[in-house]
């Protein structure tokens, strides 16, 4: 992948590495781009195993257009579930507050957090972590 910011940088610039702290989502994300990019990078997690607990990952468009960029959106939108209708409830039960994103345009897709961060490491080089 080449971009603006690619064709800019100074070989010197290349050749710093970078180390990438935590292994959440973001995390992964920013080594990949880096990789993508051509720098080389360390990620730094507290612990070495992925956590198979987290929940799912709320994605919205601009989330997706960088997922796509590193050649990962296909996939997460196949282990995704597009979802337009959103609630959000009080711990004691009622609804408080809801909205549908579809209105707007907008696409929405929510991932289960361990497999968006199997899918980013399987991306990135087996050294790199």
């Amino acid at each position: 992948m080449t971009s603006k910011l690619a064709r800019r940088m100074s070989s010197t610039l290349r050749n710093v590495p970078v180390v990438v702290v935590g292994g959440g989502v973001g995390g992964f994300t920013a080594a990949l781009g880096l990789h993508r990019l051509g720098i080389q990078s360390r990620l730094v997690m507290r612990d070495a195993r992925l956590s198979e607990a987290g929940g799912a990952v709320y994605l919205t468009q601009g989330a997706m257009r960088v997922l796509d960029r590193l050649g990962l959106g296909s996939r997460v939108r196949c282990m995704g579930l597009s979802v337009t209708k959103h609630e959000i409830y009080n711990p004691s039960g009622p609804c408080l507050f809801e909205f549908d994103t579809s209105a707007y345009g907008r696409q929405v897709y929510v991932a289960p957090r361990p497999l968006l961060r199997h899918a980013l490491l399987e991306s990135l080089p087996p050294d790199s972590v």
